[in-house]
């Protein structure tokens, strides 16, 4: 399956919500409406915007994005970079340069972003889980992750709670989760489609520049 190119199509703005989680239940003759949850707690909505295309080479690789999403008929992985949220692995000792100096203001590398194991297997639509992460390394809530499925493919997560090894999350599973699993932060990833087909790709002004502007929703 294809991956969003990021690098080449950086947007400014990135908006991730989850679509449907709940179903209002029409208002009663006395008192609140009440409100309740949909199965699979809803579905991820990517919006971008900012895509400025300059250069030949992106507007060819808009081009052909524009085939292979077929109108959103053609599933894609999309990926937002998520360092500067994500937990990173302090090394235990101070990481220098290979020729053993550190950084001009006298630091060293900081680490890197970890993987995460599931530690005990998970049903379909859970929302906890329990997660092993290097030494040095802790979560706070607000995380995004993403675990590769074997069947549903790569699906992003937001960590709600943590209480020790315990993860509360949101949605829910999309599919069961063996122990063992790996747990990415880095670059988390969800099996998307394209939902505005007519405003993806903007008209080329002047024979040389563009801009994208996608909405992607989650593919099943």
């Amino acid at each position: 399956m294809d991956y969003w190119p990021s690098a080449l199509f950086p947007a400014p703005e990135i908006r991730w919500r989850l679509q449907n989680r709940v179903i209002n239940g029409g208002q009663p003759v006395v008192g609140p409406g009440r409100l309740s949850g949909t199965i699979g707690a809803g579905l991820w909505v990517c919006e971008m915007s900012g895509i400025w295309l300059y250069q030949p080479e992106q507007l060819r690789a808009a081009r052909a994005l524009d085939m292979i999403l077929d109108g959103g008929l053609t599933s894609i992985v999309v990926g937002t970079c998520e360092t500067a949220f994500a937990p990173w692995a302090r090394p235990v000792d101070p990481v220098p340069h290979s020729d053993g100096s550190p950084f001009s203001d006298e630091t060293f590398y900081a680490g890197a972003a970890p993987v995460g194991t599931v530690v005990a297997d998970a049903p379909l639509r859970a929302t906890r889980i329990r997660m092993a992460l290097p030494a040095g390394v802790s979560l706070l809530g607000g995380e995004a992750f993403a675990i590769r499925h074997s069947t549903k493919g790569e699906r992003r997560y937001h960590v709600a709670r943590v209480n020790g090894d315990e993860v509360t999350f949101r949605p829910e599973l999309r599919e069961a989760v063996a122990a063992g699993s790996e747990v990415h932060f880095h670059n988390p990833g969800c099996v998307m489609k394209l939902a505005n087909p007519d405003e993806f790709f903007e008209p080329i002004r002047s024979g040389r520049f563009s801009y994208l502007n996608p909405v992607f929703v989650e593919a099943f």
